[in-house]
């Protein structure tokens, strides 16, 4: 339930389904219920669950898509394109 009061704020999960709890049908359970939710606030963009086949650790991808990710909700385009924090 705190999650879904979360939403519709931008959301970026990054988990190992080998890293309980919970079980991996339930992390698609989680991830599918939400991007419900953020459907319904028109705002599927905004909510991002990745599940990685890894242990209790991080990867390159994970770091790689969490960067991704901070750049596209921390950095506001101008209204000439270009970037600024």
């Amino acid at each position: 339930r705190t999650s879904e009061r979360q939403c519709p704020r931008p959301r970026l999960g990054l988990k190992d389904p080998l890293d309980p709890p919970p079980a991996p049908a339930g992390l698609e359970h989680v991830r599918d219920h939400l991007l419900h939710l953020y459907r319904q606030y028109g705002r599927a963009e905004d909510c991002r669950i990745e599940l990685f086949e890894c242990a209790h650790e991080e990867t390159p991808a994970m770091r790689q898509l969490a960067l991704d990710w901070l750049d596209k909700q921390l950095v506001a385009p101008r209204q000439d394109g270009s970037h600024h924090i």
